[in-house]
């Protein structure tokens, strides 16, 4: 996708949430700022485990509470219904004493709004926007309330819905502070079908505009595709995405320059391409890839997302 001069150029790693792309609020703040945004599915996922997981969920007086660290955790408890109909139901019976004897926690707005409109879970502690927040911020309320469960198990465990690539943050957390977890794997994550051919071409259109930039290369910057003075920003939303993207993007990105001893040092090829990262833990994942982000989004919404962008490109 070619940029217009003196704009930016964004390559989103995520599934556009809306139907319309123009819709999706990224789209939206990056579009509105400037940016060309371009949007790259990256995850597919796979439902599995519908019937526990269903069953515990209609069962609300066995837990202390929910924890929902995703939209798509939040997706799969609607899919463990075989219809609608079995969805209102379960709300009409269910949902209510979720709110009013469980807690209910999530990370996100946005998770938590997924869950209050599609589940009517209405009573969501969302402030945290990531599990080792969220764990720092239950242990409080459950410190606060007095709830703590014993070592032999008499407590009553959160349930847990969760991918098969969930990070162990939360559920070593609970289980040191001697809170059980009910973990239910009800989704599977595996790199969208068409993710290593669209990254691969990706990575070969910047390490072209790259090389048509350098001082040896003879070309002018209207000689290439991609304009060489617009600077590129790949936004990454979690950390499989950054481990799909490794082989066919990233290890193209990155030059590797042997150091002293066993380490090496990676540097990007050019200056105008950037990689911004929503949250810590995504950005944890480029580091472990070699990649230090530009940027990095302190809440999982598009406007911390253009407000770390901006704070680069000012110095701030």
């Amino acid at each position: 996708m070619a940029s217009s001069s003196g704009h930016q150029r964004a390559v989103v790693f995520k599934q556009p949430s809306a139907e319309a792309r123009q819709s999706d609020k990224y789209f939206k703040t990056l579009s509105e700022a400037g940016f060309d945004v371009e949007f790259v599915s990256t995850l597919s996922f796979a439902f599995c485990n519908a019937i526990e997981l269903r069953d515990a969920l209609s069962n609300p007086a066995s837990y202390q509470g929910i924890l929902l660290t995703s939209q798509r955790a939040v997706d799969a408890a609607v899919n463990c219904f075989s219809d609608n109909d079995e969805l209102e139901r379960w709300k009409a019976a269910s949902s209510r004493p979720w709110n009013e004897q469980c807690l209910v926690c999530t990370v996100g707005a946005a998770t938590s709004q997924a869950a209050e409109d599609k589940l009517g879970l209405t009573r969501c502690h969302d402030e945290a926007t990531n599990a080792s927040q969220l764990a720092d911020q239950l242990l409080q309320i459950l410190s606060s309330k007095q709830e703590t469960a014993t070592s032999s198990g008499s407590g009553r465990p959160f349930l847990f819905p969760c991918g098969d690539l969930r990070r162990d943050v939360l559920l070593t957390r609970l289980t040191q502070a001697s809170h059980t977890v009910a973990e239910v794997v009800c989704y599977q994550t595996t790199p969208c079908p068409t993710l290593a051919q669209r990254a691969s071409q990706i990575a070969d259109q910047l390490l072209s505009a790259a090389t048509a930039a350098g001082p040896a290369s003879g070309k002018t910057p209207n000689q290439t595709q991609v304009n060489t003075e617009v600077t590129t920003w790949l936004v990454f939303f979690s950390p499989s995405g950054v481990s799909f993207c490794t082989e066919p993007l990233l290890s193209k990105l990155v030059a590797v320059t042997e150091g002293g001893g066993s380490s090496s040092s990676r540097s990007k090829p050019s200056p105008l391409i950037k990689m911004a990262a929503i949250g810590q833990t995504t950005a944890d994942a480029l580091r472990s890839a070699g990649i230090e982000p530009d940027a990095v989004a302190k809440k999982p919404s598009a406007e911390s997302l253009l407000q770390a962008i901006t704070c680069t490109e000012h110095n701030l």
